[in-house]
């Protein structure tokens, strides 16, 4: 471990953090993403209430998901 610190300039803990919060990120933009365009498609009528609940309920689910494999 001596060996990565001198490389790197910091320890693994450090990195570990980096990684965790570059995966929370970028699984928050892909969330907002997807409902965005759950919601665009809402709001000119070419989704309907259910679909739009449904994808919101899973992108949540996808959420947690994401940062307790990220957190843990």
């Amino acid at each position: 471990m001596e060996a990565f610190k001198a490389g790197s300039g910091m320890e693994g803990s450090e990195l570990s953090l980096l990684v965790a919060g570059a995966g929370c990120v970028a699984i928050l933009l892909c969330a907002a993403w997807v409902l965005t365009s759950a919601y665009r498609g809402w709001a000119k009528g070419r989704v309907g209430g259910d679909t739009l609940s449904i994808v919101a309920i899973k992108v949540v689910l996808l959420i947690v998901l994401f940062f307790w494999v990220f957190l843990s």
